[in-house]
């Protein structure tokens, strides 16, 4: 028998830190995105600075101050929902957006609060305060951009208490007007204020927006 001639296999060697023969297209296809995203990063870079710059163009052109006002109705007597309104100190118990409060010593003979919440502080004065009638405080440090008053308005009905929040507010930075505005909503603050107090007394209340002229 004649032995069958033996025929050479060739092996190609692939290099260490070549990509698995099956890989190589996707290889191609990832570099092809990762170019492509890179040529369009100065492309969103100008289009955050266009949509940057038209809000605040929107922004200079809204009222700098504005007067907003909500009411809501609790079914707890006067002197209940003053209680809880005027002990700002005990008021982070039940406010989710302050964290904690300070006493500061007293302003031209008011009382003054430091107000710590997740995006800053402020300090709080209480300028007017009859029992069961109106309370009415004010931000004296305008920090954030943000300034004003907010009046308590308590009237009893029905065994309960018809609580009216009016808030004569300005806005400095236009970004934070636009936000305000047009996002949140102008009434978000002291409809946020009138729902935790709610929680308070254990009761799910919605607030109704009214003209600032009604009590």
């Amino acid at each position: 028998m004649t032995p069958r001639p033996r025929t050479r296999r060739w092996i190609r060697i692939r290099p260490r830190d070549a990509p698995p023969p099956g890989n190589a297209s996707r290889v191609r296809v990832a570099g092809s995105v990762v170019t492509r995203l890179l040529g369009a990063l100065p492309y969103a870079i100008v289009g955050l600075i266009v949509v940057v710059a038209l809000i605040a163009v929107a922004g200079a052109f809204l009222p700098r101050t504005h007067t907003v006002a909500s009411r809501v109705f609790y079914h707890q007597p006067v002197d209940s929902v003053w209680a809880a309104v005027v002990d700002v100190e005990h008021s982070p118990a039940w406010r989710t957006d302050i964290r904690s409060v300070e006493r500061l010593p007293d302003r031209h003979g008011n009382p003054l609060w430091k107000l710590v919440s997740d995006e800053g502080s402020w300090s709080l004065e209480v300028i007017e305060a009859i029992p069961d009638q109106r309370y009415k405080t004010t931000v004296s440090d305008d920090l954030q951009g943000l300034g004003g008053s907010w009046t308590c308005f308590f009237a009893s009905e029905n065994g309960g208490t018809r609580l009216s929040l009016h808030e004569d507010g300005s806005i400095s930075n236009p970004f934070f007007r636009v936000l305000g505005t047009w996002v949140f909503g102008l009434n978000a603050p002291l409809d946020a204020y009138l729902k935790a107090l709610g929680r308070k007394f254990g009761e799910a209340v919605k607030p109704t927006h009214l003209p600032p002229s009604s009590g």
